[in-house]
C-alpha cells in the first residue's frame, strides 16, 4: 500500500485539492490518499511546516507527503522531492520541510533532496500559478509508482529553512 498525504492552503470549499488527487490517481490508481489539511491559512508556510512536521510520523514508512503552501508559485523558487528518513516529501522548496529536515539531521536519518528539473514527470501543460497540480502532484504519483527519486532532477544540499 502506498500512502500519499496532502497538505495545502487551498481551502475546504474549492476543487483544487480534488484536482491534486485526480492527478495522483491518474498516475498511480492504487495510491491511498489522506488529507492532512486544506485549511492552512493562505500562504502561511510556518503554519504549514508545523502541521506537516507534527503529522508525518503517524503515517507508515514509505509514505509520500505532498505539501503545497506556496507563496512563491510562478517565481523561480525550486520545487523539491525529498527523502528524509523513511518518508518522502514533494512541494516547493520554501521551508515547509524545516522541522522534518532538522529532525532528520538531529537523529542521523538519511537525507536526500532533489530539485524537480525533469519535466518528463510533470503534466504536459504547466500553468504558472498551479504547480501543485501540474508539477508536484504528478511527481507524487510517480513516486507512488516506485520511480526512483533521482529521476526527477538533480540533488542539492541547501534547502530553504525557516528561522
Amino acid at each position: 500500500m502506498t500512502v500519499v498525504s496532502i497538505l495545502t492552503d487551498f481551502g475546504e470549499g474549492d476543487d483544487e485539492a480534488m484536482l491534486l488527487k485526480g492527478v495522483i490517481w491518474g498516475i498511480a490508481s492504487h495510491a491511498k490518499i489522506a488529507d492532512i489539511s486544506h485549511a492552512v491559512p493562505a500562504q502561511d508556510v510556518v503554519f504549514g511546516a508545523r502541521l506537516l512536521g507534527e503529522s508525518f510520523l503517524y503515517f507508515p514508512a514509505g509514505s509520500i507527503h505532498l505539501a503545497v503552501v506556496d507563496p512563491g508559485v510562478g517565481t523561480t523558487r525550486r520545487g523539491l522531492a525529498a527523502r528524509l528518513g523513511m518518508h518522502y516529501f514533494v512541494g516547493p522548496d520554501n521551508g515547509l520541510i524545516t522541522g522534518i529536515y532538522s529532525k532528520a539531521k538531529q537523529h542521523g536519518w538519511d537525507i536526500l533532496l532533489v530539485e524537480l528539473t525533469n519535466p518528463s514527470y510533470w503534466l504536459e501543460e504547466i500553468n504558472p500559478i498551479f504547480h501543485g497540480r501540474d508539477i508536484f502532484a504528478p511527481v507524487a504519483g510517480h513516486l507512488a509508482n516506485g520511480i526512483d527519486i533521482y529521476a526527477f532532477g538533480k540533488p542539492f544540499v541547501d534547502p530553504i529553512l525557516l528561522k
